[in-house]
C-alpha cells in the first residue's frame, strides 16, 4: 500500500469514528480488520514511516490477542506498569472505578506476567486507557475476558467520562454482548490491503483425524492442592470424577485457577499434595507429562517451539511413540482439518494470531491422548471457524475422548450440552 493510500485510508475512518464513541468493526477472519485496527493506531508494518495525517493526533492504543505485547515487561508489579501509564494522579481519574470494578485493584502486588489471560486483557485495555488515547482499537483482547468482566468494560468504554477517546473493537464473541445492536458497525473491504502470501483453508470438520480409539481413561482427582510460590493458594483439596467420551465446561472467574488445573493434569505442573487417577492407578504427570492429558494453552506462543508447523504437529505423536506410516497419516488429516496443510514448512511463530492458534491446537488433537484440555479453543476465530472447531470436538468426544474445555464463550457453552465443573475459591464443584 502507498503511503497516499495509507494516509487517505487513515483519514475515512477517522471521519467514521468522529461520529461514534464505540464501534465495532466486522469482518471474518483475514478480512482486513487486524491490519486496519493497526493503521489506525500507527502500528505500520515493513518499516514504513507513520502516515504524515497522524502529526495532529496525540495518543493511540492498541491492545491485540498477544497481550503480552501490551504490557511493558518494565514493571515489577501491576501497580507500577499501572503508574507507568497514568498520564494523571489515579484519585482524580475515573480509571479508579475502573480497576475496583474489574478486580484490578487486589492485584496490584503481583508480576503481570504472572496473571491469567483474562487478567492480563483488563489490565492491558485499563493501561491503555489510562493513556487518555484518541483511539483505542482491541482486537481480540475481549474475548479473553469473563461475561461479566466484558459487559462491565464495555459500559465504561461509552461512559461520559472517557468521552475523549474512541473506541474500534473487533471481536468474534460480541454478538454475545446484548448492547453490540445497538453499537456502530463498520465494515472492511478486504481488497483494501494486499493479498496474503501463504494460503490458509478453512478449518474442514469432515476430515477423518485418523486418530485410533482407545480404552477410556476415567480421570479422578483426589484432594489435589497447588500455591505458585510467594503466591497465592490457587487449588484447596479439588476433588472430581471425570467419566471418559465426556465433554465438561470448565467454569470460573479470570484467576480462579483453571489454567492451574490444566497444567496439573497434563503435567506441567506437580501438585503440592493429592492424586491424580487414571483407570483407579496412580498417576504421575509431571514424571511423563502429555501420556494421558493434552494440552492446548490459551497463548499459543506458550507452546509452540518447533521450527515448521509440520514438525510441531509431529512432536506430540514423535515423543509418545507415533512411528512410520501411522504417524504421517495421522499428522497429515490433523493438518488437512485445521487448514494448514499449505503451510506445513512456515515457521509457526511467523504466522498470523488466528493461524498460531490453530496449529497449536492441531499439535494438541495430533497427540491422540484419552483426555484433551482445550482452553479457549476459540479464541481468534471467526464464526465459521468457531463451528468447525466445535464439531471437532464433537468428533473427538464421539470416538471416546474426554475434553475440558475452559471458555468464557456464551455461544460455545450454548453449543453443547456439556457437564460443568467449576472452580471457585480454590474449590471445584460438579
Amino acid at each position: 500500500m502507498t503511503a497516499e493510500k495509507r494516509e487517505g485510508l487513515t483519514g475515512e475512518w477517522l471521519g467514521n469514528l468522529e461520529s461514534s464513541r464505540v464501534a465495532v468493526l466486522e469482518g471474518n477472519n483475514f478480512s482486513g480488520r487486524t491490519e486496519l485496527l493497526r493503521e489506525l493506531t500507527g502500528l505500520v508494518n515493513q518499516g514504513q514511516a507513520r502516515p504524515q495525517a497522524w502529526a495532529a493526533v496525540p495518543r493511540l492504543a492498541y491492545v491485540g490477542p498477544e497481550l503480552y505485547n501490551s504490557i511493558s515487561g518494565l514493571a515489577p508489579t501491576v501497580r507500577h506498569e499501572l503508574q507507568l501509564h497514568l498520564v494523571e494522579e489515579l484519585k482524580y481519574s475515573p480509571l479508579a472505578e475502573v480497576i475496583d470494578s474489574l478486580g484490578i485493584s487486589p492485584l496490584f502486588g503481583r508480576n503481570p506476567f504472572t496473571l491469567s489471560g483474562g487478567e492480563q486483557a483488563c489490565l492491558a485495555i485499563t493501561c491503555a486507557l489510562s493513556i487518555k488515547p484518541f483511539i483505542l482499537a482491541i482486537d481480540c483482547a475481549l474475548e479473553q475476558i469473563a461475561p461479566s468482566l466484558k459487559m462491565k468494560l464495555l459500559d465504561y468504554l461509552g461512559d461520559d467520562r472517557f468521552s475523549k477517546t474512541s473506541t474500534l473493537i473487533a471481536d468474534n464473541r460480541l454478538r454475545e454482548w446484548a448492547k453490540s445492536d445497538s453499537r456502530t458497525k463498520l465494515s472492511v473491504n478486504n481488497q483494501r490491503f494486499p493479498k496474503r502470501r501463504l494460503r490458509f483453508d478453512p478449518i474442514d470438520s469432515s476430515v477423518d483425524l485418523g486418530i485410533q480409539h482407545f480404552s477410556p481413561y476415567c480421570l479422578r482427582l483426589d484432594s489435589l492442592s497447588f500455591r505458585y510460590p510467594q503466591g497465592p493458594t490457587v487449588l484447596r483439596n479439588v476433588a472430581a470424577d471425570l467419566e471418559p467420551g465426556t465433554l465438561y465446561f470448565l467454569e470460573g472467574r479470570n484467576g480462579a485457577g483453571k489454567s492451574t488445573l490444566a497444567k496439573l493434569l497434563c503435567g506441567a505442573l506437580r501438585p503440592d499434595s493429592g492424586l491424580i487417577l487414571a483407570n483407579g492407578n496412580q498417576s504421575h504427570p509431571w514424571k511423563q507429562p502429555g501420556q494421558v492429558v493434552g494440552y492446548h494453552f490459551q497463548n499459543p506462543d506458550l507452546q509452540l517451539f518447533s521450527t515448521s508447523v509440520e514438525q510441531e504437529v509431529k512432536a506430540g505423536p514423535v515423543a509418545l511413540g507415533l512411528r512410520g506410516q501411522e504417524c504421517v497419516a495421522r499428522c497429515r488429516s490433523v493438518m488437512a482439518a485445521f487448514g494448514i496443510s499449505h503451510i506445513s514448512s512456515e515457521h509457526p511463530l511467523d504466522l498470523p494470531f488466528v493461524i498460531r492458534k490453530r496449529v497449536a491446537l492441531a499439535a494438541t488433537v495430533a497427540m491422540g491422548r484419552p483426555w484433551l484440555i482445550l482452553d479457549e479453543p476459540m479464541l481468534g476465530q471467526d464464526n465459521a471457524s468457531a463451528e468447525a472447531i466445535a464439531r471437532i470436538i464433537t468428533q473427538l468426544v464421539d470416538s471416546g475422548t474426554g475434553v475440558i474445555a475452559i471458555s468464557h464463550s456464551t455461544w460455545l457453552h450454548q453449543r453443547f450440552p456439556a457437564k460443568i465443573i467449576r472452580l471457585e475459591d480454590g474449590l471445584l464443584s460438579q
